[in-house]
């Protein structure tokens, strides 16, 4: 771990706040982290989707976060990821 951040994983998405471009989102699939400092140091963010690979954060609402899985799920935050809510289903792919 570096910081908090896992070394040893994938990082799938790493979206920044808009307005403070030193807080950073990293999304694993083991969860979404949060750094406050540019990257220097790290927290999970508990409660978070797990299986993301892609993240973003509303332009002009920077406290929404949008978080999609690799199933197809796509979830929603209005508090910079303290809590999440599932907007869609798991897609179901076929063939899996």
């Amino acid at each position: 771990m570096v910081g908090g951040l896992p070394t040893d994983k994938t990082v799938y998405a790493v979206a920044s706040h808009p307005a403070k471009p030193q807080v950073i989102f990293a999304a694993f699939r083991e969860g979404i982290y949060r750094s406050p400092d540019g990257g220097k140091t790290w927290v999970i963010l508990k409660g978070d989707p797990s299986g993301v690979v892609a993240l973003t954060i509303h332009p002009e609402r920077p406290e929404v976060l949008y978080a999609a899985t690799g199933e197809g799920a796509v979830y929603r935050s209005e508090d910079g990821g303290i809590s999440w809510q599932q907007q869609t289903k798991a897609a179901r792919v076929m063939g899996r």
